[in-house]
């Protein structure tokens, strides 16, 4: 992952098809930062899974946050048919509600499978990562060294769930 690249993705969102941009804006050995077309930012650790640390101006309401990572078992890295991790992390809303969370995210590799996205045709490991409130599915492909398609389900809210194809990668 480089500062200054562009991820062009389609976006399957409940009867549309959108692309949607997300601009890596900055990478360091722990964590990197992004903005999407929509505005949202937010920054992740570099594993690429672990929880959101901190957001802004996102789900469509300007919403912001945080979430902490309390404790991490396991490694997603090297990817294998026996990956296994997890996280477990507290978080908040910045919204004057309250509203805080303490939870664990438990991923799992479940196959490798080739994928055909707008981008071509790539040979993934199918990561699948479950918390009480979301799953979040992954296609990454080692040759890229990132995701190439994204599904994140919201548990008790479909209708905000949506899908991620990547259409093309444009380095600075």
């Amino acid at each position: 992952m480089v500062a200054g690249t562009e991820q062009h993705w389609l976006k399957h969102w409940m009867k549309d098809d959108v692309e949607h941009i997300i601009y890596i804006e900055s990478v360091d050995a722990e964590k990197y930062r992004v903005r999407g077309s929509d505005g949202c930012r937010h920054t992740r650790m570099t594993d690429m899974f672990g929880p959101v640390l901190v957001w802004s101006n996102c789900h469509g309401a300007g919403r912001s946050g945080t979430q902490e990572i309390i404790k991490t078992t396991g490694n997603p890295w090297p990817l294998s048919e026996k990956t296994e991790f997890e996280y477990e992390f507290t978080g908040k809303w910045d919204d004057g509600f309250g509203a805080q969370w303490h939870q664990n995210q438990k991923c799992k590799v479940d196959k490798q499978v080739r994928v055909k996205v707008p981008a071509g045709e790539f040979d993934t490991y199918k990561l699948i990562c479950d918390d009480p409130g979301l799953k979040w599915t992954y296609w990454i492909s080692p040759e890229l060294g990132h995701h190439v398609a994204l599904e994140r389900i919201y548990k008790h809210l479909i209708s905000r769930s949506y899908m991620l194809e990547l259409i093309k990668v444009v380095n600075p």
